[in-house]
């Protein structure tokens, strides 16, 4: 493409001269090397200047295209290295992320855990207490009475009411069942009736009286109730 600009500007001549330059140049022989029979004239050495400075200005263009090329290639290389900096970052971000996750869900399931424990010792402790509660009730339900023991009027003073409850609760129970027991209730005689059909005249008769008697009693206190305020009722005095 170089030489085609060239060939468009100079004549066949110097582009023969600048052909002859370049082989020159790449054999390794001098660019001002030249046949010793040929002697150049003003005008060839006017158009050997020009290509020498054509040279020059297309080492210039292949310069600032390879420091284009290589100002592309390190920006890319910048881009390539930033984008895996973000991409590194975004890694490192996500990592923390889940492993704070994990540390969270781990401490949930450490307190849950606690609150479990804690739960069930209160639950334990609770059915120890009842437990407890119970051997003592069994204990003193097993306890003799205070009848039974002969204990002094001294001693009584030590018991708790709770005891004191319990020992009547036995007695009761103990009369109870003995006088539901079996021995007595076959003795059980049922006693004769104190009244009879032909009584019933009778009690209405009374049941009657019972009831006017009643009646004048309640009219006698309601005569006398206001002949009470008539006797001590009187006028406020006069101002």
């Amino acid at each position: 493409m170089n030489q085609q600009n060239i060939s468009n500007q100079v004549d066949p001549q110097q582009l023969a001269l600048y052909q002859q330059m370049m082989a020159q140049a790449a054999a390794g022989a001098p660019p001002n090397a030249m046949p010793q029979q040929q002697q150049m004239s003003p005008q060839q050495m006017a158009q050997q200047q020009i290509i020498m400075a054509m040279q020059q200005q297309q080492q210039q263009q292949q310069q600032q295209q390879q420091h284009a090329a290589h100002a592309h290639a390190l920006h890319a290389q910048q881009a390539q290295q930033q984008q895996h900096a973000q991409l590194q970052a975004q890694v490192q971000a996500q990592q923390q992320q889940q492993q704070q996750q994990r540390q969270k869900a781990f401490a949930q399931m450490q307190a849950q855990q606690q609150q479990q424990q804690a739960q069930a010792q209160a639950q334990q402790h609770q059915q120890q207490a009842v437990y407890t509660q119970r051997q003592q009730a069994f204990k003193r339900l097993n306890r003799p009475s205070l009848v039974e023991s002969n204990d002094s009027y001294e001693q009584i003073d030590s018991f708790s009411h709770r005891d004191l409850a319990i020992s009547r609760f036995r007695l009761n129970h103990e009369l109870m069942a003995e006088v539901f027991s079996p021995h007595h209730i076959t003795q059980y005689e049922k006693p004769a009736p104190l009244y009879t059909k032909d009584d019933i005249p009778k009690l209405k008769e009374r049941a009657e009286k019972a009831e006017r008697d009643v009646e004048e009693q309640i009219s006698k206190n309601k005569a006398q109730t206001e002949n009470w305020n008539k006797t001590f009722a009187h006028k406020p005095y006069a101002v």
